[in-house]
């Protein structure tokens, strides 16, 4: 290998790395695809049951996800960071910060989300694969919500993110 070919290479992997470290969490919900809107059931409105969730990019370039329980009740929240595992697993960090979330507010959950294309329909969707709160409460674990001890429901994208 002549030493242009290398030095070449080595400039092209340092400036992808830096690329990458200087993303910011929006950057990679957007590369991840879960920009947007998402529900497990898009052609109903939103209900307490069958929520929406809406992951979107503030004013002030924060990272956002609000949950919309239908009748005007849109509860805020803020991801704070976000790290691609793997193609089809991305690791997000939630805090609450919305004061109808009462006793829950300001609580952080780190998130494992799973994402496939429906074997049915081709449809993209995703799913929690593991939710554990900071202080060390686990929700879902290896894809199993350990409340209802069946597995995490599926949400489907329902629209793309404004911008």
């Amino acid at each position: 290998m002549t030493r242009a070919v290398v030095a070449t290479t080595l400039m092209f992997l340092l400036s992808t790395s830096s690329a990458l470290a200087a993303e910011s969490t929006w950057d990679v919900l957007e590369r991840f695809g879960l920009t947007g809107t998402w529900s497990a059931t898009c052609g109903e409105p939103a209900t307490a049951s069958l929520f929406h969730v809406i992951f979107s990019k503030g004013a002030d370039g924060l990272a956002r996800r609000e949950i919309d329980f239908g009748a005007k009740s849109i509860y805020a929240t803020f991801v704070d960071s976000a790290e691609m595992i793997s193609p089809s697993m991305l690791k997000i960090t939630v805090r609450n910060a919305d004061p109808k979330f009462e006793k829950h507010n300001n609580k952080t959950f780190w998130i494992v989300l799973i994402k496939e294309n429906d074997p049915r329909t081709k449809a993209l969707r995703i799913r929690y694969f593991q939710s554990i709160t900071t202080d060390g409460r686990t929700a879902v674990k290896d894809g199993t919500n350990l409340r209802f001890g069946k597995p995490s429901p599926w949400a489907y994208k329902c629209r793309s993110a404004m911008s």
